[in-house]
């Protein structure tokens, strides 16, 4: 327990949420190309400088909101005091790993401005495709 991430608390949930965020800004930009509108603000993780930019500005657009940060380091006294109550050993009813972060991260996370524009530049590439289920995506 001394070297989980409960012991660190955005170790725990956030940094999750951050890139479950990150990865949903990149696909929704994905198809822009160089000249559409929006490119300027392509979420792009070619090179260091680009997977920098592009974390910051998730970050900055309030992923993880305030209120999950809060709500992540709330629960850093309580996992603290079970440690100091259980002498140091194992609790495992701290271990708040259940599935809700991959859960959790992955359905609440907000379209970054940048984002709506990207989507509105590229829609009309994918006018005339449907997808199949077992296939993918294919022309009609």
């Amino acid at each position: 327990m001394g070297n989980s991430p409960e012991c660190s608390p955005l170790d725990s949930h956030l940094f999750r949420a951050l890139v479950v965020a990150l990865r949903h800004n990149f696909c929704r930009t994905y198809d822009l190309m160089h000249g559409d509108p929006g490119y300027e603000n392509k979420f792009k993780m070619g090179t260091p400088q680009e997977v920098e930019s592009s974390l910051a500005r998730t970050w900055l657009d309030d992923c993880p909101t305030p209120r999950q940060i809060v709500d992540d380091v709330m629960r850093f006294s309580d996992t603290q005091l079970a440690i100091i109550n259980a002498r140091g050993t194992v609790v495992p009813d701290q271990d708040h790993r259940s599935g809700r972060r991959r859960t959790g991260a992955e359905h609440s996370v907000q379209m970054h401005p940048d984002c709506a524009v990207a989507e509105r530049a590229t829609s009309h590439k994918h006018d005339g495709w449907i997808a199949e289920p077992v296939w993918g995506i294919v022309p009609r």
